[in-house]
């Protein structure tokens, strides 16, 4: 049995706007995304949106949503430097 994402997060938050948001990804993935075996053109198993005729072929999740990192609130400082700076003293 398929657990929504919505269903399987809602312990995790208890605000209805967090629970709407996750609400629309599962409708999201469920129109878009996964295939279902009732809608069939031919042996071609399809998604709702395909069988609307919004699609011509089902997306993924990545071409829904390109990740981006969002920007950082605090910027390094001016002396940050990705690698540690050499020891002074051996030990």
């Amino acid at each position: 049995m398929r657990v929504p994402l919505a269903a399987a997060s809602c312990r995790q938050s208890a605000k209805p706007q967090r629970l709407a948001e996750l609400l629309d990804i599962d409708c999201l993935h469920y129109n878009f995304v996964r295939r279902h075996s009732t809608f069939r053109f031919g042996g071609e198993r399809r998604t709702p949106a395909m069988q609307a005729g919004i699609t011509t072929r089902p997306l993924t999740l990545r071409e829904i949503f390109p990740w981006q990192r969002p920007p950082s609130k605090y910027p390094p400082p001016d002396n940050w430097s990705p690698t540690p700076p050499p020891r002074s003293t051996p030990w």
